[in-house]
C-alpha cells in the first residue's frame, strides 16, 4: 500500500509539474505570436508609409523634370544644336521610364493591402474588357484572344486582382511576338480545390534558365530598346497568385511561344 501511495503521489506530481511546464510553454508560444503581429503590424504601416512617399514625394519630381524638358523643347527647341535636342530626348524617355517604374513599384507594394472582401468575379467579363482596352494593338498587329470555353465565375476573388494577371499575360504575349499573327489562347480547368489557368502565345519564346528570375522584381530579358517595360509586371502576377495560395509557372520554346500556367485556390 505505501509504494503504491509512492508511486500514485509521484505520479500525479509529475503530472502537475508537466502541466505548468505547458502552461508554460502555451504562455511564451502566446507572447510570441502577439510580437509577431505586432511587428507584422508594424511592418504593413512602415510599407504603407512607404508607398505613400513613393506616390506623392517621388513622382512628382520626375513630373517635373518632364514638364521642364518639353518646356525647354518647345520654347528653345528650334535654336539648340541637334545634339541638345538629342539629350532632351533622352532625359524625357529617362523620365518616362521613372515613371512608369515607381507605378509599377507602387502597384507591387500596395498588392494586397486594403483589399475589399472577395466576392464574385466573372473571368468573361474580365476578358471581355481587355480585348475591348487592346482592340488597338490587335487591329494593329493583326492579333487575336481566343478562349477556349466559357470561363469561370469565381465566388471568392478580386476583380481588379484577376484583372491585372491576365492583363500582363496578355500584354507580354502580345509584346513580345515577332508573329505576323498573335494569338492568345486561354483555358482553364479544375479540381475540387483549385482552378488552374493556362494563357498560351506564339511569341518569341524564353528560356528555361529564366524560370525562376524572370518572376523577380526589375528582372528584363532584353533591353528597353527591344521591348519596353519595367521589369515588375510578372513579379506583381506571382504575388496575387500567391495572395490566392496558388502557384504560377511557364513552359516555352524558343521561337515558338510560351504557355503562362497558374492556379487558384477555391475558397
Amino acid at each position: 500500500m505505501a509504494v503504491q501511495f509512492i508511486l500514485a503521489l509521484t505520479a500525479v506530481y509529475q503530472f502537475v509539474n508537466y502541466s505548468r511546464k505547458a502552461e508554460d510553454a502555451v504562455e511564451e508560444s502566446n507572447e510570441q505570436i502577439s510580437l509577431q503581429t505586432k511587428e507584422l503590424k508594424r511592418s504593413n504601416a512602415d510599407l504603407e508609409q512607404f508607398a505613400y512617399i513613393i506616390s506623392h514625394d517621388l513622382k512628382a519630381p520626375v513630373r517635373n523634370i518632364s514638364s521642364f524638358m518639353n518646356l525647354l523643347a518647345s520654347k528653345h527647341g528650334p535654336a539648340m544644336t541637334p545634339e541638345a535636342r538629342e539629350f532632351i530626348n533622352f532625359s524625357l524617355t529617362g523620365s518616362k521610364r521613372m515613371e512608369r517604374l515607381i507605378d509599377d513599384l507602387l502597384s507591387y507594394c500596395r498588392m494586397g493591402t486594403n483589399l475589399s472582401q472577395p466576392s464574385q468575379v466573372n473571368l468573361n467579363d474580365t476578358i471581355s474588357t481587355l480585348k475591348i482596352e487592346l482592340s488597338d494593338k490587335l487591329n494593329a498587329t493583326n492579333g487575336s484572344i481566343i478562349v477556349s470555353k466559357e470561363l469561370p465565375i469565381m465566388n471568392k476573388a478580386h476583380s481588379t486582382l484577376m484583372y491585372h494577371v491576365f492583363q500582363n499575360l496578355i500584354t507580354n504575349g502580345l509584346k513580345f511576338n515577332k508573329s505576323g499573327k498573335p494569338e492568345i489562347d486561354i483555358s482553364w480547368s479544375e479540381t475540387p480545390e483549385y482552378y488552374t489557368f493556362l494563357v498560351k502565345d506564339n511569341g518569341i519564346g524564353i528560356s528555361k534558365d529564366y524560370s525562376k528570375a524572370i518572376f523577380q522584381m526589375f528582372k528584363r530579358l532584353h533591353t528597353e530598346n527591344d521591348y519596353e517595360g519595367t521589369g515588375v509586371g510578372l513579379s506583381i502576377c506571382k504575388k496575387i497568385v500567391e495572395y490566392y495560395h496558388g502557384e504560377i509557372g511557364f513552359d516555352s520554346e524558343i521561337g515558338k511561344g510560351t504557355t503562362f500556367h497558374f492556379t487558384i485556390r477555391k475558397f
